[in-house]
């Protein structure tokens, strides 16, 4: 059996085949969900609570105020953590678990990061169980790499 396509039905499965792949291209790489952007700000939260709790001494009882009050400032400072742009990679529905590749641009309390490092990429996943999970952080590769 063979198909031949001419005139006005070509141009309609191309227009058709053309629009399928634009949607594709624009459901891969869209923004996050705000449960999936409230987890990610707590994964970036609590690893900067970690490198600064790190700075203490291992014996609490040597711990003075002033280093305490002063890790706890810096602890709230942290937590402004501000993105100005957020994109996701992969395709996900409602319903069903996903694996995305996130990149996330952001400021922490209107400056770049302490760490310098402003642009970050993480793996999440999405369980109709138990929501947005942040799983790993990941290099700028596997956002390029990651298609669909």
């Amino acid at each position: 059996m063979e198909i031949q396509l001419k005139g006005l039905p070509a141009v309609a499965v191309v227009i058709l085949v053309l629009g399928f792949g634009a949607y594709r291209v624009h459901s891969m790489q869209t923004t996050l969900e705000t449960d999936a952007v409230e987890e990610l700000k707590f994964w970036i939260l609590s690893d900067y609570a970690r490198q600064a709790l790190a700075d203490l001494p291992d014996d609490v009882n040597t711990v003075s105020d002033q280093q305490a009050t002063e890790t706890a400032e810096k602890i709230q400072a942290l937590e402004r953590i501000e993105f100005t742009s957020i994109k996701a990679k992969g395709m996900w529905k409602s319903g069903k678990d996903a694996d995305v590749i996130v990149k996330a641009d952001l400021l922490v309390d209107g400056q770049p990061p302490p760490d310098g490092v402003s642009t970050r990429y993480y793996k999440m996943r999405y369980s109709s169980v138990s929501g947005w999970r942040v799983i790993r952080r990941t290099s700028a590769w596997s956002w390029r790499l990651k298609l669909w």
